[in-house]
């Protein structure tokens, strides 16, 4: 990206001072960031410039509309917590001076625009348990926060996009279509679907029975997606809030879950690293049940036990599908990145299923000494 496309950006979103440096920043799967540094007369401020994915998302209008609605409603509610004067904890939006949070390059092109959180920092995984409650807790405190937006609700941005049945459907199309001949590559990871996806149904059986109503949710609540004070690595806020819009909590848990309690990123090549860490899976649970456990019914509680096996059978199978699809969806390395990522959340699943009687019947403890 060249320096003078941010520049224009930075100006188009009325940020005062002058461009004195632009880097490609973090590693997201979506869109393309960049953190710049502007400097007016004596003071320096930082902000991150995000090219938004219009494939990905094709109505930014609605995207920005949600993500300024869920900015605002999190920042008044926190006026009234003992932490109102830090406002590292809610996600602020730059709006241009066209009174839009979306501006759009000479190539039409989306951009949104974010004050840069200081001395903040992310981590693809928890360092200890301590830090994974931590993560929990603001993870269930944003569920709680979400079920006050006040109305109208807030519009899809994807739709179906924990609809893991609909992802089941979609592989099986990939499979029959196989576009670039690489279904033979797959075949362990096929089979293995095969013999698992009867979860998607069971999870589907529950929320019809009812109890698990549909609520607000995040619905990426990845452990590198919350932010923590790069000193005190204190938990301060959740990012990345494109998806929030209408889900089941079982959701955030579980994508929760997927990514904090083994040592393995989701792409990691050592396989051995994918084991599932007890501590760090209870202080999930401990953690956010401490935050949004009064939110939750009984029904919603029972779902916890097969949250994390859901979501790294789901993501296992978008990138499956993405990989057989020929990489459209996810940023990849190599013709080969999607399948490890699929490999190593079926690899994950086994673990958290294994793990899934052990956490039910702590559930069921928790409850009753209540």
């Amino acid at each position: 990206m060249a320096v003078q496309d941010i520049e224009a950006i930075g100006r188009a979103f009325g940020i005062p001072g002058t461009l004195e440096h632009a880097e490609a920043f973090g590693n997201g799967h979506i869109h393309d960031t960049f953190r710049a540094e502007y400097r007016d007369g004596n003071q320096g401020r930082v902000y991150l410039h995000q090219r938004l994915n219009e494939s990905v998302f094709p109505d930014l209008e609605t995207l920005m509309d949600n993500l300024r609605r869920v900015t605002e409603h999190l920042a008044h509610a926190r006026q009234h917590s003992p932490s109102s004067s830090d406002h590292r904890r809610t996600l602020q939006v730059v709006v241009a001076p066209t009174g839009q949070p979306l501006v759009r390059d000479a190539q039409g092109r989306g951009w949104r625009t974010y004050p840069f959180v200081t001395n903040s920092a992310s981590e693809d995984r928890p360092r200890d348990a301590a830090q994974a409650r931590d993560a929990a807790r603001v993870c269930g405190e944003f569920f709680c926060a979400m079920q006050r937006l006040p109305a109208p609700p807030l519009r899809p941005t994807i739709e179906g996009f924990h609809d893991t049945e609909k992802r089941l459907r979609s592989l099986h199309e990939s499979l029959t279509e196989d576009p670039h001949q690489r279904a033979s590559a797959a075949q362990p990871e096929i089979e293995f679907v095969s013999r698992v996806q009867s979860l998607a149904a069971e999870f589907q059986a529950m929320v019809q029975a009812g109890g698990v109503p549909v609520r607000l949710t995040h619905n990426d609540t990845k452990f590198n997606n919350v932010l923590f004070d790069a000193t005190t690595r204190e938990a301060l806020c959740l990012v990345d809030l494109d998806t929030v819009m209408a889900g089941h909590v079982t959701y955030d848990v579980g994508e929760l879950v997927r990514t904090t309690v083994s040592l393995a990123t989701e792409d990691d090549r050592d396989e051995a690293k994918n084991r599932i860490r007890e501590d760090i899976l209870d202080a999930v649970l401990d953690g956010y049940l401490a935050a949004a456990g009064p939110e939750l019914t009984p029904e919603e509680r029972a779902t916890f036990g097969l949250a994390g096996p859901l979501m790294a059978l789901e993501n296992g199978v978008r990138f499956l599908t993405d990989f057989l699809q020929g990489d459209v969806y996810f940023k990849v390395r190599d013709e080969r990145h999607n399948l490890r990522r699929a490999r190593a959340q079926f690899q994950l699943y086994q673990g958290l299923v294994e793990q899934r009687p052990r956490l039910e019947r702590r559930l069921r403890e928790a409850r009753t000494s209540r």
